[in-house]
Parts: C-alpha cells; structure tokens; sequence
C-alpha cells in the first residue's frame, strides 16, 4: 500500500491459490493461504504460506519471489540441513530480527524453527 497516497496495490499473488512463480515477479506468483508476513533491515519481506507449508521472500529492489524454507508438503523434517529442503506445517507466524535470522511458527508441528541468516 502506498501510504502516502493512500492507494492500495498488490505485492505478491494473482488471486488465485496455488505455488508457483519463483524466480519471477510476485505479481504473477501463485500463493497459498499467505499468513503473517515481516521486513528484514533491507526492507525485503517474507511470508508464511499456512497451507503452501512454505516461507516465501519478496526482493525489495525487485520484486522477485522465492521460497526461503519448505517444500510444500507437508511434514517435520530437516534441522541442520538447508531451509529450502527442510518440511513445515503451516507456518502460522514470523519474524525477523536485526541480524536477519528468521523465527518461524510452525503450527502444526508444535514448534518454533530458526532460519540463520547466511
């Protein structure tokens, strides 16, 4: 939304659920069920995809999507290894601290995960 004058406007998404669209503009990316979103010091934003069991990054400068962590299945799985490999379920909540390391509910696996920044 632009603030200052008041319009609003979409960043990610086409209205219609779905996961596709990375390496691309938001603009024309299907998410699913977007939940909760956070800003890292760059002013690049992140979701959580409640039922896309993925954590999803906007580039700031621009506007390309990826997927930070999960594969978009369901599951439990992947502590240690790479966030993009690793299995969420349904990440209900995020944050991101001045270091750029990412908090991330997961709903459905009772649990608080870490994403370090690089």
């Amino acid at each position: 939304m632009n603030i200052t004058k008041g319009i609003i406007q979409t960043i990610a998404g086409t209205g219609e659920a779905g996961h596709s669209g990375d390496g691309g503009p938001a603009t024309r990316a299907l998410i699913n069920d977007p939940f909760m979103c956070d800003f890292d010091q760059q002013g690049n934003m992140f979701f959580g995809q409640a039922k896309g069991h993925t954590l999803r990054r906007v580039d700031a400068a621009t506007g390309v999507i990826t997927t930070v962590a999960g594969t978009g299945a369901e599951g439990y799985s992947g502590d240690g290894g790479p966030a993009s490999q690793a299995a969420v379920n349904q990440i209900y909540s995020i944050c991101v601290n001045a270091n750029g390391d990412i908090y991330i509910v997961d709903r459905l696996n009772a649990a608080v995960r870490k994403i370090d920044a690089a």
